[in-house]
């Protein structure tokens, strides 16, 4: 409201009150003055508060991101460690507490009792949180994906590209997708630019490499959360910008995603999209075409195109900008339809902007990335958007990302578990609905309206992925630090003078500290339990691969952990976080769960000699894709001339038969393959994947066809009877009536009770998950806590020196498998599903290979739990 109107408010409020004044006592005197003061958007009255708040804003959201570097939690816990342990210092801890006087031997030996528990507590201090850090005495990076960001960005700085060679004039990467390698960096806006940043600091002050990555996600936090801060002073308050940078930058998603050591690109991609949508903003508040206005949509354009060079997702903020504009257009037609020359003159503004900005986007995009903007966009959200949250993918394999926690689906409910409280995301709407209403035709239009489209999409897309928080943060706190920190307090200046004014404003600002002080609390809550996944454990038994194994050697394993593989053991690996492709993560899925050794080695072999390879070979001849995937499960399964015979059948030439054939047969580099405890804890993921169930997937992917023809088929392709294969169509044609089930197209296998060790009393053996063995009668049994009775298992699995051995029980009550491990060193019990019991994992992790004939041990870590093995190729 404009100052004029405003005071009209106040004058039109004190006349109706004008006989109250006139006759108020002191006291109401004295409150009325005071009130007509209270005034609390915080916005120009002066430098000092302004300043304040950002100081505040920022100052906190570095300090809690500085959590991994030093682990100030962990003083509390060594402070803890040593009170609780007999004192070793060389004065009588009695002197502390002044017993024996206040002499000046008895300071002195209170002084030097301190120090000596100070260093006490130094060194349990240093002990504790040693294991997280590196030998030189930095924080692990965290989690996976910042290790392969830093290998590219340390390429980039020795080799002036990502990737360890260039081919063709791209960058490539042979440690990848062994032993093919592959393209490496398809994005690489973001190892250039910390490439570039680490030499203009060297060129001042020489760094460790080390210690830069791991801090310099901080300082793109900084810049991220001060492009925040000014973009929504800009349109509001001091308050509102505080309230939404202070909120946005603690929460749970933002300081796990941009905190020391989480060297990621998130922050760059938040503040890219951030910039994009300011900058058209801007232009769009020029209102007119001029220099200004032109240089605001140039570089917004500009932002798009390097955006374009730095995430995969850049095409989202495309799709909301095109939203909007859509939004725009229906807009100005409903306010000005009366006004045809008004309409007209906003619809061209609003379409040569628009028009502007795509055009000139395409180009610096293009430009940039070889990248074609509009044809990019829509390819992206057909292929990619469709199948978030689901697990299909564009082809016949399973979808990795389906098994990841951060891509898992969420209900709209859900999302507000990521705002602190369910609340904050509940105010948040009541703010987006209160400024769209209040600000339909003002000034911040168009900003509440972007805000809007934001929000609505990445609602949606968090809906889909709830990896799309974080986008989601920047809309809705928008909405929620302009309510609370300029609607609000306007409201509230609006209010009668007196004490409902003062208490309003005592109230509000009461409620603020409150706020500040609980969001400020759990952002330490959250930053305390930000450990590195990365251990001196791993980084051990990964220098141990680095120094006794060849170079050409590859590390077979699950793909979490291959970024670490490359980065400390320095050798190719099959698949990493980055290279989850849906069938290698099958196959090697397949691998765990084989209760065969020697066809688990045939699937490894297949994998070291060729990758994927093998299929898209067969493909050439055999464009059936599920039809081609039964014939490689047959290759599988046959030496080489039952392979020559299966290929001959299908018209493939000679040269090609022999070439697949090499890739199923021939000895592969050394290889080696590793398995931790983590696995156990994965397994449910891992067995959905390889156990994907292709006729299921492929009735689903014809179930608009004839249902004669579904059936048809999948009896001749995958051997199923025809009532086998009528249930399956059935039912897949079900799930595409709207009850979809991703869990539909597979199954999971699970260990059901954690593994633990056995104690010895006479003829029994106890563990401590309720497992009892007899060790004469082979007689077990299970204590179920919860219905505080005993149960008699069907089928007990004993392995004695690595053989298994099946105890079956018709006259059991408990259908699950109860898995002994008779060991003289030590015995271990748990329960599992049947195909869990007898699987490779079990062999490897809890036998420690013992009866394995294709998996040699190479190096074991009982205590961290970490066992890697060389593969012995035998020729087949």
């Amino acid at each position: 409201m404009k100052l004029y109107n405003h005071a009209y408010y106040i004058s039109h409020k004190r006349r109706k009150m004008g006989s109250f004044l006139k006759k108020e006592s002191p006291v109401g005197s004295f409150l009325a003055k005071i009130s007509e003061e209270c005034v609390v958007p915080f916005s120009g009255r002066g430098r000092l508060l302004p300043l304040v708040l950002i100081l505040l804003c920022l100052g906190m959201n570095i300090y809690v991101r500085l959590f991994p570097a030093y682990f100030p939690q962990l003083r509390e816990q060594a402070v803890l460690n040593v009170i609780n342990r007999p004192f070793s210092g060389e004065a009588d801890p009695s002197v502390l507490n002044g017993a024996n006087g206040d002499s000046a031997e008895n300071r002195a030996a209170t002084a030097a009792a301190s120090a000596a528990l100070d260093g006490q507590i130094r060194e349990e201090y240093e002990k504790i949180k040693d294991p997280y850090q590196s030998p030189n005495g930095i924080t692990y990076l965290l989690e996976n994906d910042p290790y392969v960001w830093a290998q590219y960005t340390e390429d980039v700085i020795k080799h002036g590209h990502p990737g360890d060679k260039k081919m063709n004039g791209k960058s490539y990467d042979s440690f990848i997708l062994a032993p093919r390698g592959g393209e490496a960096a398809l994005f690489p806006f973001f190892f250039f630019a910390s490439a570039y940043i680490y030499k203009l600091l060297n060129f001042f002050k020489a760094v460790p490499l080390e210690r830069y990555l791991f801090f310099i996600p901080v300082f793109y936090a900084f810049v991220v959360l001060l492009t925040y801060y000014v973009f929504v002073r800009r349109w509001s308050t001091d308050l509102a910008a505080f309230l939404a940078t202070f909120l946005a930058g603690l929460a749970v998603f933002f300081i796990n995603r941009s905190c020391a050591g989480w060297y990621d690109l998130d922050a760059l991609n938040l503040f890219l999209s951030l910039a994009i949508t300011g900058l058209l903003l801007e232009a769009l508040h020029v209102g007119s075409y001029n220099l200004k206005w032109l240089f605001f949509t140039l570089l917004a354009a500009f932002f798009q195109g390097v955006f374009m060079t730095a995430w995969m997702g850049w095409w989202f903020i495309l799709l909301i900008l095109f939203f909007f504009f859509s939004l725009s257009f229906l807009s100005l037609i409903v306010h000005h339809y009366k006004e045809p020359r008004h309409l007209l003159k906003g619809l061209l503004f609003y379409g040569v902007t628009g028009a502007g900005f795509f055009v000139v986007a395409d180009f610096s995009g293009y430009r940039f990335s070889g990248i074609h903007l509009m044809a990019s966009t829509l390819n992206w959200a057909h292929a990619l958007y469709p199948k978030l949250g689901t697990s299909l993918s564009q082809d016949i394999w399973p979808n990795p990302l389906y098994t990841i926690s951060e891509m898992a689906s969420l209900k709209l409910w859900d999302v507000g578990r990521f705002f602190y409280n369910r609340a904050f995301f509940v105010t948040a709407v009541v703010g987006l609905c209160v400024l769209a209403w209040k600000d339909r035709n003002g000034k911040r239009k168009d900003v509440t309206l972007m805000m809007l489209c934001w929000f609505v999409f990445l609602t949606v897309a968090a809906m889909k992925s709830n990896r799309f928080v974080l986008f989601l943060y920047l809309p809705a706190f928008f909405f929620l630090g302009v309510f609370l920190g300029d609607l609000l307090p306007v409201f509230i200046s609006r209010m009668v003078m007196g004490w409902r004014r003062l208490a309003a404003t005592l109230g509000f600002l009461l409620t603020l500290a409150f706020l500040v002080f609980c969001v400020g609390g759990a952002g330490i809550t959250i930053a305390e339990k930000i450990y590195p996944w990365m251990n001196d454990s791993w980084y051990k038994a990964l220098t141990y691969i680095d120094q006794h194994t060849p170079k050409e050697a590859i590390l077979n394993s699950w793909w979490d952990n291959g970024n670490w593989f490359k980065y400390y053991g320095k050798r190719r690996v099959i698949f990493d976080p980055q290279t989850q492709q849906g069938q290698l993560a099958y196959w090697m899925g397949r691998v765990f769960l084989e209760k065969d050794e020697a066809r688990a080695v045939a699937i490894l072999r297949m994998l070291n000699n060729a990758s994927t390879a093998t299929f898209r070979e067969l493909r050439r001849f055999i464009p059936h894709p599920y039809q081609c995937e039964r014939v490689l499960e047959r290759l599988l399964k046959s030496d080489r001339p039952e392979g020559e015979r299966i290929l001959g059948g299908y018209q493939i030439p000679g040269e090609a038969v022999q070439r697949i054939l090499g890739f199923l047969h021939n000895k592969p580099a050394p290889a080696y393959f590793i398995v931790d405890r983590e696995l156990t804890g994965k397994i449910a993921n891992i067995s959905f994947l390889g156990n994907w169930d292709f006729p299921k997937a492929f009735a689903f992917a014809h179930r608009h066809e004839a249902r004669k023809a579904v059936v048809s088929a999948l009896v001749k392709d995958f051997d199923l009877t025809p009532k086998k294969a009528e249930w399956v169509a059935e039912v897949t044609a079900l799930s595409g009536n709207g009850s979809d089930n991703s869990e539909l197209f597979s199954t999971r296998s699970i260990f059901f009770l954690e593994p633990k060790p056995g104690r010895k009393a006479g003829h029994l053996t106890y563990f401590d998950n309720g497992v009892v063995s007899d060790q004469d009668s082979d007689d077990v049994l299970f204590y179920d806590a919860e219905a505080e009775k005993y149960h008699s298992p069907r089928k007990v699995i004993f392995y004695e020196t690595g053989v298994a051995r099946v105890v079956e029980n018709d006259k059991g009550d408990y259908d699950k498998t109860v898995v002994v491990i008779r060991d003289p060193q030590k015995s271990q019990a748990f329960i599992a599903d049947d195909q869990l019991a007898v699987s490779l994992l079990v062999k490897l992790y809890f036998l420690r290979g013992a009866g394995l004939r294709f998996f040699k041990p190479f190096y074991s870590d009982d205590v961290a739990g970490i066992y890697i093995y060389e593969i012995v190729w035998e020729p087949v």
